[in-house]
């Protein structure tokens, strides 16, 4: 009876036996006593989906609250990586269906696949302490997958760098070209190159970030590797390729624009703009994440900076004291110094920092 009307309802006819129509009157008489709807104790839930648990997983990890990028991340391998496990059970994910997702990029992209692998484990895990899966995790690793899944290849991705020795002659050549064609690619390129920035930190760079007065650079924590934020000291050439980019004097520039835009509407540069202009100059033998290597051999060959040093300009994770305590604000007059004679020893200047090499 519900609201003071009463309903009957079946036990679910001849497709039951006997034994089995009495345990389930036995589940009606106990909801009626404890106040439940009977018709809802009887009903089957639907099995949980590898999606749901997906999603419990990222709610979990309160990823909003952390850094953007381990969140994209996170987002792509559920959303994207997994989608043909969504609509499964989570209860019936086989060994088989996390091969068909893991296989294909397991010895192609070898970083992704050992990310996806960990993610599809975390969230089956995540099934399994909310009961909604009681059989063996299938993505586990140890005692399972390393015993299935091939060796992966060697995973350090080398970018090809052009030696330091010919970086006076290069930046020689690209600013000849900005001279003649001013494209916002090759000033992009040069900004890379002088403040030794990876591509999408100088790609997305905004003019909030910019403080052309204090010659500084200040990235967001959501844009670095490291999910720290990045002071980078701007150095004479740096400045003058951002100035270049400022179309008239007189321009108020809004903070949400792109320092380095496409022809698109607030839009930044694409990922290939720089290749590019690489390409177009004869260099397709060389990346532009490459000019960091040239940066650090550069430093550790012929300069008497710290190492210390060079590893904060590059914004490299570091551990001990020494190291962080490069990362003080009292400790950025000597990587601005750093900057500057990188950009000395690029434009053929000698510099008393500089183990002189070149010509």
């Amino acid at each position: 009876m519900q609201n003071g009307i009463r309903r009957e309802i079946g036990l679910g006819g001849s497709k039951f036996s006997l034994s089995d129509a009495r345990k389930r009157a036995a589940i009606v008489r106990s909801a009626i006593n404890n106040g439940n709807d009977p018709a809802q104790v009887l009903k089957p839930k639907a099995p949980r989906s590898f999606l749901d648990a997906a999603k419990g997983k990222l709610e979990s990890l309160n990823l909003h609250e952390g850094n953007a990028k381990n969140q994209y991340q996170w987002e792509r391998t559920a959303y994207e990586h997994c989608k043909p496990l969504h609509n499964k059970p989570i209860e019936t994910i086989s060994t088989d269906d996390v091969l068909k997702v893991i296989k294909p990029i397991w010895v192609s992209t070898p970083e992704t696949g050992r990310r996806t692998r960990n993610r599809i484990e975390a969230i089956i895990d995540y099934a399994k302490a909310k009961g909604w899966r009681e059989a063996d995790n299938p993505a586990r690793w140890k005692g399972h997958l390393k015993e299935i899944l091939p060796k992966q290849r060697d995973t350090v991705k080398h970018y090809s760098s052009l030696p330091y020795a010919e970086m006076p002659d290069f930046v020689t050549t690209l600013r000849e070209r900005i001279a003649n064609h001013g494209a916002t690619s090759l000033n992009m390129l040069g900004f890379v190159i002088m403040t030794a920035a990876r591509t999408n930190e100088a790609r997305l760079a905004k003019w909030s970030e910019i403080d052309l007065e204090a010659a500084l650079w200040s990235i967001p924590a959501d844009r670095m590797k490291t999910g720290q934020p990045h002071t980078v000291p701007l150095n004479d050439w740096a400045i003058e390729l951002l100035k270049a980019q400022i179309p008239s004097p007189d321009l108020k520039l809004s903070p949400d624009d792109y320092v380095f835009k496409s022809n698109q509407r607030d839009k930044p540069l694409s990922n290939m703009a720089m290749l590019t202009a690489l390409k177009r100059m004869g260099r397709s033998d060389i990346t532009t994440h490459g000019f960091r290597s040239t940066f650090r051999d550069w430093v550790g060959d012929c300069t008497k900076f710290p190492r210390e040093v060079a590893e904060v300009a590059l914004s490299h994770s570091v551990g001990d004291a020494v190291e962080r305590s490069y990362r003080r604000s009292d400790a950025l007059k000597k990587r601005r110094q750093l900057m500057e004679a990188w950009n000395d020893y690029c434009a053929g200047v000698h510099s008393g920092d500089v183990v002189w090499l070149h010509g």
